[in-house]
């Protein structure tokens, strides 16, 4: 508090003259208070017992400065009651007391102009603590006071008793402010309206929220009054028919799609499919007489084989490979359908997939395993791509329209799509022969080969084209040149062979003597070695992925195909073990997705026949019909979910699910039908 009696007393000096201050003795801290205290207008003051100038009274202090020589006394009690007093009476008589004048002598020197004033900030005065409370009514003092120029020492000296001196005195400017008012106590009316306030917001939120309902209801209505409603999707209905041409020969495939203009089944609504695939529901398969099978033959011996010019030998052990393909021929699939274990449905998905490829070829004519969905038709609405080849993706795109029957050498629905395949497989196969692609991804290489050397060996067995002749044949070539020692081929030439990638060239070389192109006698020997290596035991018809490793069921499927192509009849004791084998431990899975593995082991079971072809058809047919994408843009596609089906990516598994629905005409049974294919001695 010392620092605010500093601030009065430097400034009173300033105003009264630095002469006189001088003049005056150091002022001292006194036990005593002064004599007399009255009110200098709003402040309280006293005589300073050493100068005699004005004191500043501070009550909550109980302590009286001089404003001139800085001198500080302590008041009594009895001087403290006096003062509180004093601001009493002026208080009740609602006028300030006019300030008693004391003469003093040494009062006389002259006083200078006043100068500058600093800033002044106010200070609240609220009293001092510990000081009880005077009747009166509480006061609030706002004292302006200026910022502090030094600290004034506390001196302790006698307090005079004489009357102050009456002389003028610069005055520090005060003002007293009335203490504020209490507030009321919160009525029931006040409280009842902060409530309602409380409330207002969640009214306001509520009354917004009905309001937008309502307006939105309205919108709706109105869109529903001014726009037309669409049409309803046009009916697809998807059949099977022949389309002879002039000649009375065949002239397309076996499917057709047309679109009605007006719904046949009146106002119900249907999906663009004829009907949803009904998964629990069996129909009941037609059998063919005897007579019937006789005469399916002779067609196919007289009008289908004239068609597709197959005249090549046998394979090692297996029947005439020409009639493996006779199946494909319009007139003869629509009757193997319903022999084999196929039906309405499993040709629509068929259907529904060859469209979706078409949809997702290059503007040069490939297909792309990992680019198809940057398509013309497609712009990025497909998902699910695999890994970077072009050749095979294009490879596995043409086997299943070679499948069902489309070639580029009859007028059909997709002939301009296989042509351009066709072309660009050529037109992109290296000087030795090979089709792996500049774009090769990792191990992928030999794959990549196998799968568009049995798309070109295909096409040119179903057609005999000229153009196609010698660049399958140097396809071939490059496999046979390609073969390790041992009998096997790997993801590049020369490497030592594992299962995987010899199943594809096996195929690829096997489609090659369905065509009549040369394939040495050499090779075929050195790859059942292989096999062999590979098989668990000579009695247990198991395959594994390399020589001693364990045996999985996707190498054992590929295996028993490719022993079924070597000469291995379909009653001989390790097949039959390994095909039971399979049925037992591993059926296919909706949440077990292994396309690679369903798309070999079907072909081994249809080959097989029997009751174990029953069983194995009866699960995988509707399975992949479910399976199969029903609505948006990849309609007709199916989505990858194993980790080799990622890998491949959408492009890859709707290809190898077309060809496994495919299987009841695309290869004939090698053995079980003999009516058919002869007799395989």
């Amino acid at each position: 508090m010392s620092s605010v009696a500093g601030r009065d007393s430097s400034a009173d000096r300033l105003d009264v003259g630095d002469s006189f201050a001088k003049s005056m003795k150091p002022a001292s801290r006194h036990s005593a208070a002064a004599s007399q205290i009255w009110l200098d207008g709003e402040v309280l003051s006293c005589a300073c017992p050493d100068c005699g100038a004005p004191m500043s009274i501070r009550l909550w202090l109980a302590l009286a400065e001089c404003r001139m020589c800085g001198a500080q006394v302590e008041l009594t009690e009895e001087q403290e009651r006096q003062a509180q007093e004093l601001l009493a009476n002026r208080e009740s008589v609602g006028a300030p007391t006019a300030r008693r004048e004391a003469p003093n002598t040494a009062w006389t020197q002259p006083v200078r102009p006043p100068l500058p004033r600093p800033d002044l900030k106010p200070l609240p005065i609220l009293g001092a603590p510990g000081v009880k409370p005077a009747p009166a009514p509480k006061l609030i003092a706002e004292v302006l006071v200026a910022e502090p120029v030094r600290e004034a020492p506390l001196r302790a000296e006698p307090v005079r008793t004489e009357p102050p001196p009456s002389v003028p005195v610069p005055r520090l400017q005060a003002s007293v402010l009335p203490q504020p008012p209490r507030l009321p106590r919160r009525s029931k009316t006040v409280a009842a309206a902060q409530e309602a306030a409380w409330r207002f917001p969640w009214e306001l939120v509520i009354a917004c929220l009905a309001s937008a309902l309502v307006n939105m209801l309205i919108i709706i209505f109105l869109g529903l009054l001014l726009y037309p409603m669409p049409e309803r999707p046009r009916v697809m209905i998807i059949e099977a028919q022949v389309m002879p041409d002039d000649g009375g020969g065949p002239k397309g495939a076996a499917v057709v799609v047309k679109t009605l203009k007006k719904d046949p089944l009146g106002p119900q609504p249907i999906s663009p499919i004829v009907a949803k695939p009904d998964i629990g529901k069996k129909l009941q398969e037609r059998a063919l007489p005897q007579a019937d099978l006789a005469d399916l033959r002779k067609k196919v011996e007289e009008s289908a084989l004239a068609n597709l010019p197959i005249s090549a030998a046998a394979g090692v052990g297996s029947p005439t490979a020409g009639t493996l393909l006779a199946g494909r021929d319009p007139r003869v699939r629509s009757r193997l359908l319903n022999i084999e274990g196929g039906n309405d449905r499993s040709e629509i998905a068929v259907a529904m997939g060859l469209r979706w490829l078409a949809k997702h070829q290059n503007s040069d004519g490939s297909w792309s395993l990992d680019n198809f969905h940057r398509a013309a038709e497609c712009r990025g609405q497909c998902v699910d791509i695999g890994v970077p080849s072009d050749t095979a993706g294009t490879g596995l795109a043409l086997l299943p329209f070679l499948g069902a029957g489309y070639t580029h050498r009859v007028d059909c629905e997709y002939k301009t799509e296989v042509q351009r395949g066709l072309d660009w497989l050529v037109a992109n196969q290296a000087d030795s022969g090979s089709l792996m692609g500049d774009r090769v991804f990792g191990n992928t290489g030999m794959y990549a080969h196998g799968q568009a050397t049995m798309a070109l060996c295909e096409a040119y067995a179903l057609t005999h084209d000229s153009k196609l002749r010698i660049p399958a044949q140097k396809a071939v070539d490059f496999i046979v040149e390609a073969q390790h020692s041992a009998g096997g081929w790997r993801y590049y030439p020369g490497q030592s062979g594992d299962t995987s990638v010899v199943g594809w060239q096996l195929m690829a070389l096997r489609s090659a003597k369905m065509g009549g192109l040369t394939v040495p006698e050499k090779t075929f020997r050195s790859s059942n070695g292989f096999l062999k290596s590979v098989q668990e035991s000579d009695t247990q018809g198991r395959f594994s992925y390399m020589p001693q490793s364990r045996a999985t069921e996707t190498m054992t499927a590929e295996g028993l195909l490719c022993r079924l192509y070597s000469g291995w009849r379909s009653d001989f004791p390790p097949l039959l073990h390994g095909a039971d084998w399979l049925l037992k431990n591993h059926l296919p899975e909706a949440n077990d997705s292994n396309m690679y593995y369903w798309y070999y082991a079907t072909q081994a079971m249809h080959h097989i026949g029997g009751e174990r072809w029953k069983k194995w058809n009866e699960r995988m047919r509707p399975l992949l019909i479910e399976l199969q994408d029903k609505e948006g843009h990849q309609l007709g596609s199916w989505k990858p979910e194993g980790n080799h089906d990622l890998m491949g990516g959408r492009l890859y598994m709707t290809s190898l699910a077309v060809c496994t629905l495919e299987v009841y005409y695309r290869h004939l049974p090698i053995y079980k039908n003999e009516a058919l294919v002869g007799d395989g001695k």
